[in-house]
């Protein structure tokens, strides 16, 4: 059974996830910030067995309020987490506010141990085949794996390099609908 808020709770809630329990007595819990964004998902088990997600969100600067990272908890113990970064307006191959790297990351010890890495593209203004935000490149953990084996870095890669790294390339048509798509290598 999912449950959400519903009219009784204050206007930033109605409607989000509230929680859920399963027929074999799982149970997930939602909690929001003051600002009503997600702030941790707890699941548990019949057990005692529990993961809990953490979301952590960037407080100032042109990120301000978007995701910064995601952590999850095992047990009490912190495991891994995802790293989101975003570019800028003064950055080439994206819009201020779209997302350009996830790493992966696992604790070892007292540190995060950097585990893989994604990257992505995106049209600019009047960039042909595209529109502004519309993904054009992506590339998985082993297409950025091979990149820096290469010694060709993502952000400064032209887009022929990046091409040929690629998992996936995108065009669209004038009413923002992907039209092609080429996998493996762009």
């Amino acid at each position: 059974r999912t449950r959400y808020y519903d009219f009784a709770a204050g206007s930033g809630l109605r409607g989000q996830l509230k929680g859920f329990e399963d027929a074999f007595g799982h149970t997930g819990v939602a909690e929001y910030d003051s600002q009503q964004r997600l702030a941790s998902f707890t699941l548990s088990g019949p057990g005692g067995a529990s993961n809990r997600y953490e979301y952590d969100y960037y407080a100032a600067g042109e990120a301000s309020g978007r995701l910064e990272w995601v952590t999850l908890w095992v047990n009490g113990a912190e495991v891994r987490r995802n790293v989101f970064e975003y570019y800028y307006a003064s950055d080439d191959h994206g819009n201020s506010g779209d997302l350009k790297r996830i790493t992966v990351q696992q604790r070892a010890e007292a540190a995060w141990e950097d585990l893989e890495r994604y990257y992505f593209r995106y049209y600019t203004p009047n960039e042909p085949k595209g529109f502004t935000h519309g993904i054009k490149y992506v590339a998985d953990p082993g297409a950025y794996a091979r990149m820096e084996a290469d010694s060709v870095n993502p952000e400064t890669a032209t887009d022929a390099v990046l091409a040929g790294y690629a998992d996936n390339y995108f065009e669209y048509d004038g009413q923002k609908r992907a039209v092609l798509e080429k996998v493996s290598g762009g």
